[in-house]
């Protein structure tokens, strides 16, 4: 709450009436970005895969081969990373019969 409070406060004091209300403008534009929304997208398609254990039978497939690398783990996290977004593009992409 305090460091709300220095902010605004210094925003009334540095800042002259004109670019105070430019703040708002400039955070409407921003917020209705076509670009912003591909972050919660992203997030929520992370969430179908995790919830949907779509997510664990990646990590499991890739850690299957790069268990014995060294720094496999971490080799592991970030093809699984790699692969959730194309298997769910895979998968919407696939003829449904």
């Amino acid at each position: 709450m305090s460091l709300c409070f220095t902010a605004i406060v210094s925003i009334l004091i540095y800042l002259n009436p004109s670019q105070i209300l430019q703040i708002g403008s400039i955070a409407y534009s921003r917020a209705t970005d076509m670009n912003q929304i591909v972050v919660p997208l992203f997030m929520l398609m992370a969430e179908f895969l995790s919830r949907g254990g779509v997510a664990d039978d990646i990590f499991t497939i890739v850690n299957k081969y790069m268990h014995k690398v060294k720094g496999g783990l971490a080799i592991s996290a970030a093809l699984a990373l790699r692969g959730a977004p194309a298997s769910l593009y895979l998968w919407t992409s696939a003829p449904h019969i």
